[in-house]
């Protein structure tokens, strides 16, 4: 048997730009030095019955060049990737998150992963 696939499709992504608007004005806020999550529960939808759905941000106000905000949420999306199943579920709601990595520092790995474990425990 094979472990495991902690898969991140776009089925799991927060794409439409109504709904990413509705949880940064509506939503919740945790933060931990340097990544902020900005959370919404809602509603299940019928036609997308989904559990959470997850974007992820790295502001142009700190970062000029796209490779570098690339690298930022590239990292943020597999710290998450690898954790997705601390998400909390609650039956008939559908979280609507979004991960932001909101100072300019760098960290490595480890520490970024801790952090969004730790993040991922303070939604409710």
């Amino acid at each position: 048997m094979g472990a495991a696939r902690y898969t991140l499709g776009a089925n799991k992504r927060l794409k439409s730009s109504q709904k990413i608007k509705h949880v940064f004005e509506n939503g919740k806020k945790a933060f931990k030095d340097p990544i902020r999550v900005n959370y919404n529960y809602i509603d299940i939808d019928a036609t997308d019955p989904a559990p959470w759905k997850v974007a992820f941000v790295a502001p142009k106000r700190l970062w000029k060049k796209a490779v570098d905000r690339n690298r930022k949420k590239r990292v943020l999306k597999e710290a998450f990737r690898v954790h997705q199943d601390l998400v909390p579920k609650e039956e008939g709601k559908t979280l609507h998150f979004i991960i932001s990595y909101i100072a300019d520092v760098e960290l490595s790995h480890t520490d970024l992963e801790k952090r969004v474990v730790a993040l991922l425990g303070k939604i409710k």
